[in-house]
């Protein structure tokens, strides 16, 4: 794994810049990205018989003309502007002897909480080097490298979080509740890299990198352990599918591509990979919580209809927020405070207290962000898909596409699906982790000599 590491370095710091928004601090991430722009400027991918110099030359052409760099820069300059503008707090009026939301800096431009700012800005930044990098300055064994050792981080972190639940930790203890109070969930980041995990088992036995063969296991391991305990059963349901997809894809085409039977090697490491994960988790973990999390499997019912009730009346809670400042929205980070004043007093009755986003994350974009925020999430996102299309109509008709080709596009409509039941996906470190790969698939698809 050192020698893949030292051969792929620009590779691995991209998957280190992508992993590190939901467990580091926003200086760090910084810090990592501003490191990986180095990377992407000395040590592009070579491809051929390239010459360094010659690979840097490509990496700037294409950068410059390519629409996806350009847009994602402008996100970075917007989400800077939010930063610099908060002020968005509770306001309290003596002479009216009333509470209220107070409006940022400046009204006429994005706002923000004061809290909220920084880690989101941090955030974008990674998103934004993460993409550039993946679209332009990785080759092929690159971006499976990228893969591997995303997959493995993220499974390091899985680790850490499972192993601080068993110590105590009532951080990690609160993150495995997975509640809905507050519907944010590092499950679906494990998620997102549980389909990484699965193209970097195939990737190592179809590079030979043996060495490299127990991180691929132990990424499997990782992630699955991390999907399953620190995010609630719906959730399992879109990136469970997604991976499970992936790996009917991935067992075909070894099928197809890997000599001695390398097909089946591949489907006992896999399946060795889950059962250890399984038994690492009920080891840790109290029989009243698998059984939590295994009921709604056993009863087919993943929403109640106490969830239905709660997350209609925060729909309608959110739009009548977004109407009040529709262009800008209430502020990134705004809408616990939001809540208070727009829920009808009978409403509390079934909004927990401590409820901080709806129930649909798109609404929670409109409220928190309003018209502008949206589009400047919804146009990168489907100009990303415009891309992906493309290569896709192209690759297909030259040959089977590798197992990454499909990975990004499954963990994109995953996460999708999910956003209409939480906030996650719209979370800095979900973007960057989806993003990127849906830029390494698009990238995988077979080109033309």
């Amino acid at each position: 794994m050192q020698k893949l590491i030292g051969k792929y370095g620009l590779a691995a710091h991209l998957a280190l810049v992508v992993v590190a928004p939901p467990f580091f601090s926003p200086a760090v991430v910084l810090w990592l990205s501003a490191l990986a722009v180095l990377w992407i400027v000395m040590e592009p991918s070579r491809i051929g018989f390239e010459q360094l110099h010659d690979a840097r030359a490509r990496v700037f052409s294409t950068m410059r003309r390519d629409p996806v760099f350009w847009l994602f820069l402008a996100l970075v300059v917007v989400a800077g502007v939010r930063f610099a503008n908060g002020g968005v707090t509770l306001a309290y009026d003596a002479e009216s002897a009333s509470w209220s939301v107070a409006s940022p800096h400046w009204e006429f431009l994005p706002g923000c909480v004061d809290e909220a700012g920084f880690p989101f800005f941090a955030g974008i930044v990674a998103m934004f080097v993460a993409v550039a990098g993946c679209r332009h300055a990785l080759g092929r064994s690159a971006r499976l490298a990228f893969l591997l050792v995303a997959s493995s981080l993220s499974a390091i972190g899985a680790g850490t979080m499972l192993a601080m639940c068993d110590m105590g930790s009532s951080w990690a203890i609160a993150a495995s509740k997975a509640s809905f109070e507050h519907p944010v969930f590092f499950g679906s980041v494990f998620g997102v890299h549980l389909s990484g995990a699965v193209v970097a088992l195939y990737a190592a036995f179809e590079h030979r990198w043996f060495k490299a063969m127990p991180f691929a296991a132990f990424a499997l391991c990782g992630n699955a352990a991390g999907l399953f305990v620190f995010a609630p059963p719906l959730v399992h349901c879109f990136f469970a599918s997604a991976a499970i997809v992936v790996f009917l894809y991935t067992f075909v085409f070894a099928r197809l591509t890997l000599l001695s039977r390398g097909e089946f090697k591949f489907l006992v490491v896999f399946g060795v990979s889950l059962v250890v994960g399984a038994m690492v988790v009920m080891g840790l973990l109290g029989d009243a919580f698998l059984q939590a999390r295994v009921e709604p499997y056993v009863t087919g019912v993943f929403l109640s209809q106490d969830f239905m009730s709660l997350r209609s009346l925060l729909s309608s809670v959110s739009v009548a927020i977004w109407k009040s400042c529709p262009w800008f929205g209430g502020g990134l980070g705004s809408y616990a405070m939001e809540l208070g004043f727009h829920a009808a007093k009978d409403s509390w009755a079934i909004i927990p207290p401590a409820q901080s986003a709806p129930l649909n994350g798109y609404l929670m974009l409109l409220a928190e962000r309003g018209i502008v925020g949206a589009f400047l999430v919804v146009v990168p996102a489907l100009l990303l898909v415009g891309f992906y299309v493309r290569a896709l109509v192209a690759g297909v008709r030259r040959s089977m596409p590798h197992p990454a080709a499909w990975a990004g596009l499954l963990v994109f409509a995953a996460a999708v699906a999910e956003a209409f039941f939480t906030a996650t996906p719209f979370t800095p470190g979900m973007c960057a982790a989806v993003v990127s790969y849906l830029a390494v698939s698009t990238n995988a698809f077979p080109k033309e000599k």
